[in-house]
């Protein structure tokens, strides 16, 4: 927890997890609550909000489409299909991909939060992944003003915009 050492304990931190990684986290994020909790000075911190991706509240949560490119119309090496997550099957390509109703994680925590009796005003978010540029938004919106991550998102856009607007940005590695 060596890059946790090198910071100030927040008292209000927004944890923001990833549905399906939760699980691989879980003994980290118990960790860093440890931590915290033993290393606050005033207060004990407060879990304000918890997110995941996910469809908008009610409907099905069936969160990605199966795309598929025939043999016939694809363009692409193989190789160039493989490196970007497709699986050749007996007439083309297929991939996983998200629909477009997909909240981010961090935009449900944050919905979340803005539903409760709870403020993000000067939070600190927890995320898995580096946030998306739409996400990094929502958090410069929402106040909070320190964002630890652990893997980088497919551009680091997000990154970039978060620290044009001086919120603290760390990748956290090693945790």
């Amino acid at each position: 927890m060596d890059w946790w050492n090198q910071r100030e304990a927040s008292f209000e931190t927004c944890y923001v997890m990833r549905k399906q990684l939760f699980k691989k986290y879980v003994s980290e994020l118990f960790e860093l609550l440890e931590y915290v909790w033993q290393n606050a000075k005033t207060s004990y911190p407060t879990i304000i909000g918890i997110g995941y991706n996910g469809m908008p509240s009610g409907w099905d949560n069936n969160c990605e489409d199966t795309l598929y490119v025939l043999k016939e119309e694809c363009q692409a090496t193989d190789e160039w299909m493989k490196e970007n997550g497709y699986t050749e099957t007996a007439h083309g390509w297929s991939r996983l991909t998200s629909k477009p109703e997909v909240l981010h994680a961090e935009t449900n925590a944050i919905a979340k939060i803005s539903r409760s009796t709870n403020s993000s005003d000067g939070a600190s978010m927890f995320i898995t992944h580096a946030p998306c540029l739409e996400c990094a938004k929502m958090i410069y919106q929402s106040g909070i003003k320190e964002v630890y991550f652990k893997e980088i998102y497919r551009n680091d856009m997000g990154i970039n915009f978060l620290k044009q607007c001086e919120i603290n940005v760390q990748q956290v590695q090693g945790v």
